[in-house]
């Protein structure tokens, strides 16, 4: 159960991040202490909304590419696909320190309406 909620936990986490990655609604929220008519944020779409990516160089003391194969693409995989993501169902016996059939009505079956 517990590798269950870490792996849909796993998932959520993935598709929230590129979700937010891909979209362009941004958050007007007010700053602390400004005046507002209401406190929700106001959402406002963004159409040219541009990130900043700085690329550092970094000097290794040798050339690295003479190290790689001529085909290899550092960027392959970087892409997760949902459909790629495996969950694995494992079937945990709880074991209760008390009898469930006192808390219980007389004439309960688990397996009705299955």
């Amino acid at each position: 159960m517990k590798k269950r909620i870490f792996l849909s936990g796993m998932m959520l986490s993935v598709f929230t991040m590129a979700t937010a990655s891909e979209s362009n609604v941004v958050t007007n929220q007010p700053k602390l202490g400004e005046a507002t008519d209401n406190n929700a944020p106001e959402l406002v779409l963004h159409e040219e909304l541009s990130r900043l990516e700085v690329e550092e160089e970094i000097d290794l003391g040798f050339d690295p590419y003479l190290y790689l194969p001529e085909d290899f693409n550092p960027y392959e995989g970087m892409v997760l696909p949902v459909k790629d993501i495996v969950v694995y169902d494992v079937e945990e016996d709880v074991e209760l320190d008390f009898d469930t059939t006192v808390y219980l009505p007389e004439d309960f079956n688990p397996y009705k309406g299955m």
